[in-house]
C-alpha cells in the first residue's frame, strides 16, 4: 500500500512551484564561488543546492528567499567540504551503499522508493547526486568523530542504569517530545550573524516550512540526520524554558547557548501519569487525483468536477466513508487506506494536521507530485502507552549526546584552521573563518596544498583517529 500522505502537508515531497520560475542572474556554470581545501564550489553547485533547499523545505522561491539562502547554503557546503576532506584523510569516508541506504530510508519516510524520490527531484531540475553528496558528508563526519573519540564515548552499565532509574522517576513528571535546530558560532564575533540566521529560519517556519527538513539542511548537530529529533525530555533539559509553554506543533524562539543558537520544536507533551497524544491511533482514507507533470488546473477539465463531487460529501460517520469510497470507485480514482497508525509515527507537521481534522471530515485538497490529494479521517482512538527504552537504545542515545558535543567543538576548530577562499566576499559578509583568503579566485590556486598541510596540523590527533578508523562505530 502506497500512502504518500504520511508526510504529505509539509514534507520533502510536497509540490512547490518550480524554482526556475524565479528570475535567475545569468552566470557561467563554471564560475567559482569559493575554494575549500583545493576543491572549488561553482555557481552551479550553489544554485542547485539552494534549489534543493527551496523544494525540500517548502520555501517560496522568491528573490528575497533565494538571496537569504545563498549565504546559509554556502556556509553548509564549505563545512561539508571540510568534513569530507577530514574523513578522507583518515580513511573513514562513508561507503556508497551506506549513502544509498540512507537515501532509501529518507524516501521511505516519505512513502516513496529511491527511484520515485530521484524522479521528484529531477522534475525540479535537481540531480540526486547533490543530495547524495550532502548525506555522504554527514555520515563521513559521524564516522570520523566516532573513530577519533571512541575512547571518550564509552557508556558504562552504570550510566545506563542511572538513566533508566531517572526515566522511571520522570514518568511522574511532565515530559516533552522535542526536535532541535542548532546553529553553531565558531567564535563570539559570529554570534550576531548566527542570530540573524536563526531569526530567518523562524520566518521560514512561520511561512510553512517543515521543521524536520530545515533541521536536516541547516542544523549543525548530529541530530540533523534524524530531522533534529532529540526525543522525550523533562524540564531539566537545558532548553526547557524555551519550549515547556509551547503547544504541540509550535517552534520556540532562538535560544542563545555557549556555542551558538538553538531552536526547539515541540512535537508532543505527556503530562505526569498520562499517555502522550502521540499514542493515539488514527485511521484515514486518501483519494489521489492523478495529474500530469507541469499541468495547470485550468487545463484539466475533469479536476474541478472530481473535486466538486468529493468535497460535496456532507454526511458523517460510516455514511461519509461509504460515500467517499463510492466517489473514488465511480470515477476510477486511486484510494489508499491507513489503519490504526500511532500518531507519533507521522512527521510533526502531519501530526498537527491530523489533530485538527475531525473524524468524518475532509481535508482541503493538497497538491503533490503524484496529484491532488484529499484525506478523510475515519477514526481516532487511544493506543497503548509508549514502551520503555531498551538498554541498547539508551546506550545509543547517550552516545549520540556525547557525539553531538564533540562534533560541534571539533568542527569549530577545523573551520578556524581551514583555508577558505571566496571570490566575492562582499556577497557573503557574514562568512568569516580563521584563515579566509579574500580576492578573486582564479583557475589555478595554491589553496589546496595549503589546506592539506594545515589539516595535518589541526587539533585532531592522527593517532587517535587512525587507531579507530578501521572499525568505526556504526550509525
Amino acid at each position: 500500500m502506497h500512502t504518500l500522505a504520511y508526510l504529505l502537508p509539509l514534507s520533502i515531497l510536497l509540490y512547490t512551484p518550480p524554482v526556475l520560475s524565479v528570475k535567475e542572474t545569468p552566470r557561467k556554470s563554471v564560475d567559482i564561488i569559493s575554494v575549500v581545501s583545493g576543491k572549488p564550489i561553482t555557481a552551479k553547485d550553489l544554485d542547485v543546492r539552494v534549489k534543493l533547499i527551496l523544494v525540500t523545505s517548502h520555501i517560496p522561491a522568491t528573490d528575497e528567499n533565494i538571496k537569504a539562502l545563498r549565504e546559509q547554503v554556502l556556509k553548509n557546503m564549505i563545512e561539508e567540504y571540510v568534513q569530507l576532506e577530514t574523513a578522507k584523510k583518515f580513511k573513514v569516508l562513508a561507503k556508497d551503499n551506506e549513502v544509498s541506504n540512507t537515501l532509501k530510508q529518507m524516501a521511505k519516510d516519505s512513502n516513496m522508493s529511491l527511484e520515485q524520490l530521484e524522479t521528484t527531484l529531477k522534475r525540479e531540475g535537481i540531480p540526486i547526486d547533490y543530495l547524495r553528496e550532502r548525506v555522504k558528508a554527514q555520515l563521513s563526519w559521524i564516522h570520523f568523530v566516532r573513530g577519533a573519540y571512541a575512547h571518550t564515548m564509552h557508556i558504562s552499565d552504570k550510566d545506563i542504569d542511572n538513566y533508566l532509574a531517572k526515566e522511571k522517576e520522570n514518568q511522574q513528571k511532565d515530559q516533552y517530545e522535542i526536535y532541535e535546530i542548532f546553529l553553531r558560532a565558531d567564535d563570539l564575533s559570529q554570534l550576531p550573524a548566527v542570530e540573524i540566521q536563526a531569526q530567518d529560519l523562524i520566518k521560514r517556519l512561520k511561512s510553512g516550512a517543515s521543521f524536520r527538513t530545515l533541521a536536516q539542511n541547516f542544523s549543525n548537530s548530529p541530530t540533523a540526520s534524524k530531522g533534529g529529533y532529540i526525543g522525550w525530555v523533562t524540564k531539566t533539559h537545558e532548553g526547557s524554558k524555551a519550549y515547556h509553554d509551547l503547544e504541540p506543533g509550535q517552534a520556540s524562539y532562538p535560544v542563545k547557548t555557549n556555542h551558538g543558537y538553538s531552536i526547539y520544536f515541540l512535537s508532543d507533551r505527556k503530562l505526569a501519569g498520562q499517555a502522550a497524544t502521540g499514542d493515539l491511533l488514527v485511521s484515514y482514507k486518501q483519494i489521489t487525483i492523478p495529474l500530469t507533470p507541469g499541468f495547470k488546473p485550468e487545463d484539466d477539465p475533469y479536476l474541478a468536477t472530481h473535486l466538486e463531487e468529493i468535497m460535496s460529501i456532507a454526511t458523517s460517520g460510516s455514511a461519509a466513508v461509504t460515500h467517499f469510497e463510492k466517489v473514488a470507485k465511480d470515477r476510477d480514482l486511486k484510494i489508499d487506506t491507513v489503519s490504526d497508525k500511532k500518531l507519533s509515527h507521522f512527521s510533526p507537521e502531519f501530526q498537527n494536521f491530523l489533530k485538527t481534522l475531525s473524524v468524518g471530515k475532509l481535508s482541503m485538497p493538497s497538491l503533490t507530485p503524484e496529484g491532488m490529494v484529499v484525506i478523510m479521517l475515519t477514526q481516532k482512538k487511544a493506543g497503548e502507552s509508549q514502551r520503555p527504552l531498551s538498554r541498547e537504545e539508551v546506550k545509543e542515545m547517550l552516545e549520540s549526546e556525547k557525539l553531538s558535543k564533540i562534533a560541534a567543538q571539533n568542527l569549530s576548530q577545523l573551520m578556524m584552521k581551514a583555508y577558505i577562499k571566496l571570490s566575492n566576499p562582499d556577497e557573503f559578509p557574514n562568512l568569516r573563518y580563521g584563515k579566509t583568503l579574500k580576492g578573486k579566485v582564479g583557475k589555478e590556486t595554491t589553496v589546496g596544498s595549503e589546506a592539506r598541510n594545515n589539516m595535518t596540523q589541526s587539533s585532531i590527533s592522527p593517532k587517535s583517529a587512525t587507531s579507530h578508523d578501521s572499525t568505526p562505530t556504526k550509525t
